[in-house]
């Protein structure tokens, strides 16, 4: 009888395979404070992307809207505003805020502001009383990773003016910039931006405003003139990222003021951001596609007559963990476009009602610049009435520490219907919550159970990346006549020539493979096989 399954394997889930591959995070690099920016830096992109700049009166910025998402260049950029505590974002004199924003200072304003006659977003806060100490955080979220292709520049971070101490006001203007891509941290640089103005025909005026890091600040001791006028930018600050991002967050809070009688957090005012905001974007966009069908004779090829299966959902996620979802038509295909280039991993995580897959693909995907990968194939097979039933499970996992886990619940797993029809029902974990650490050892399971007697039946389980075989740790129960106690295949090793690997979906062997003949099996006959791996 041909073998009725081909690669049984299922991938981690959840934060089992987060934790396994997390990138170790990266220390923020700050900028020293001599440093100043150039005079109206030219934006520059990278080779294959082009400039899209934001266009803020197309897009509608509302005032006061703390949580709006706009569109550059495809890439959807949220901006969020988060008080702290409630009621913090205001401006003391509301008739003096420009373009008419009222108490709530937070949006489009009318320049000039920092040196530059453009609009600019504005917002700020009071932090007197009750709110002293207090912040507003400008987060800027973006549902891709982007490369800014010129700094963001910061307006008017600075501080109060020259009889501030005699009459009790502290104002001192101080911003922390971070930003990650997908979690993960990017170094970020400031710089004084007082070169950054509409005017380049005059010297720069004197910077008023320090930059230790990530953080700038109204300098200390105080530079005149202190609180510096719309049309200067003594008080600019731009910031640079070493790499794409997918996040950035601006606190803005009160300088702590050093110099005395009374050192510590006062009130600030307002502070700006440019809008001449530019993302590079690909100038070349790629697809993946193709079809989802029935492999009627299960040889992992769609052959004349074989049909596409409609309605099936097939997901990419890229290698940020974003996802994407598609619904095959009438005919089985399906296609994901608008692509940027990178790695991506397509699946189908619910096979179609009775079937079973044969195809699935040999992720990760490597897309290219302007790619059209229509490759991605899903073959699935009819389960014939008297079928071979399988289920896969993680049934303990033994830690570093010496602590053993067993995972003895029957727990259901909504995306695979053979876990309901099993006798007995499998035992184990199919999504692990719990983190796993580099040398711990998880132990999988295969249930299997006939509904009719079968003839030469093949298992082959791919081990997964990111993990090592345990050597002897390979068990078997309920096999037939003609099974075997199954065998390990280093990783790389010649397979082809082994009978019993025509079942396996890959077999370059990558990682290593289990192969266990199940021979002859009779008809409600159960069995298992089990097998170690090793957290690399």
């Amino acid at each position: 009888m041909k073998p009725l399954f081909k690669n049984l394997v299922r991938p981690f889930r959840g934060t089992f395979l987060t934790l396994l591959f997390t990138v170790p995070q990266v220390p923020l690099i700050g900028s020293l404070s001599s440093q100043t920016a150039l005079a109206q830096q030219t934006p520059s992109c990278p080779a294959g992307t082009r400039l899209e700049n934001l266009n803020w009166q197309g897009e509608n910025f509302q005032p006061g809207n703390f949580n709006q998402t706009l569109n550059i260049g495809g890439a959807n950029v949220n901006f969020r505003m988060v008080e702290n505590p409630l009621g913090i974002i205001k401006d003391i004199s509301p008739e003096n805020s420009p373009g008419g924003l009222g108490a709530v200072p937070y949006g489009i304003a009318p320049g000039p502001y920092g040196g530059i006659n453009k609009p600019y977003l504005r917002w700020g806060i009071d932090a007197r009383g009750s709110n002293l100490g207090g912040n507003a955080t400008l987060i800027i979220t973006a549902d891709r990773p982007v490369i800014f292709g010129s700094p963001l520049l910061f307006l008017d971070v600075d501080r109060d003016r020259a009889n501030e101490l005699e009459e009790g006001r502290r104002y001192q203007d101080q911003i922390t910039v971070t930003a990650s891509n997908a979690g993960v941290n990017v170094p970020v640089t400031l710089v004084r931006g007082n070169n950054i103005r509409d005017d380049v025909n005059v010297p720069p005026p004197p910077s008023v405003t320090e930059v230790v890091g990530n953080v700038a600040r109204g300098q200390n001791p105080r530079v005149e003139p202190g609180n510096v006028p719309p049309s200067n930018s003594g008080g600019n600050v731009a910031a640079t990222f070493a790499g794409p991002v997918t996040t950035i967050q601006i606190i803005y809070e009160s300088g702590p003021l050093y110099k005395s009688p009374n050192p510590g957090p006062g009130q600030d005012e307002t502070i700006g951001l440019a809008t001449d905001i530019g993302v590079c974007v690909p100038t070349a966009l790629g697809s993946i596609g193709d079809t989802v069908f029935n492999d009627i004779n299960a040889n992992n090829v769609q052959d004349s007559g074989e049909p596409g299966i409609g309605g099936v959902e097939v997901k990419i996620r890229n290698s940020t963990g974003q996802e994407f979802v598609a619904t095959t038509d009438a005919n089985g295909k399906y296609s994901f476009p608008n692509l940027i280039a990178g790695q991506y991993t397509a699946t189908v995580s619910k096979p179609p009602s009775g079937f079973t897959p044969t195809l699935t693909q040999p992720n990760p995907i490597t897309l290219g610049a302007g790619q059209n990968y229509l490759d991605a194939d899903f073959g699935f097979t009819q389960q014939p009435q008297g079928s071979l039933r399988l289920v896969k499970r993680i049934t303990a996992i033994a830690r570093t520490n010496g602590q053993r886990t067993q995972y003895n619940d029957v727990i259901d797993d909504p995306n695979d219907q053979n876990d309901n029809a099993l006798n007995p029902p499998p035992v184990g974990q199919f999504d692990v919550q719990t983190p796993v650490q580099s040398g711990d050892e998880v132990e999988y399971t295969i249930y299997f159970r006939t509904e009719q007697s079968l003839e030469n039946i093949n298992l082959c389980d791919l081990i997964p990346t990111g993990t090592t075989y345990v050597p002897n740790s390979i068990s078997v129960t309920g096999g037939g006549t003609g099974a075997d106690q199954g065998r390990f295949f280093s990783p790389l090793t010649p397979i082809d020539q082994i009978p019993e690997s025509s079942v396996c979906g890959d077999r370059t062997n990558p990682n290593g493979t289990v192969i266990v003949k199940l021979g002859n099996i009779p008809t409600a006959q159960s069995g298992s096989v089990s097998f170690r791996v090793k957290i690399d």
